[in-house]
């Protein structure tokens, strides 16, 4: 459940972001929260496909498919947390116009 909310939560601050691009503060810390929400997503999905690699599903008497997409939603989670950290960094400075 946490991975479905960290989602959501790192797109809308995303968005909160880019729409308050003018400011310094505010799309720096929306685009710290998507980073933070990017990784709580990558570790709650690497860690489901873990504990199903090790058996953690298996039940006497019933057959479990092991699910395939923990594999790429960490994945991609891992990849748009390096991203949001670059915009991070990028974003503590003013935008262009505001010069």
């Amino acid at each position: 459940m946490a991975a479905p909310i960290s989602g959501v939560v790192a797109i809308v601050s995303l968005v909160v972001g880019v729409l308050s691009r003018r400011r310094i503060v505010i799309p720096s810390f929306c685009a710290a929260v998507a980073t933070i929400a990017f990784a709580v997503t990558a570790l709650a999905a690497g860690q489901y496909w873990l504990e199903l690699a090790r058996g953690a599903g298996a039940l006497a008497g019933f057959v479990m498919q092991q699910a395939v997409c923990p594999p790429f939603f960490a994945t991609i989670a891992t990849v748009a947390t390096g991203f949001a950290l670059v915009l991070t960094v990028s974003w503590l400075e003013p935008a262009e116009d505001d010069w």
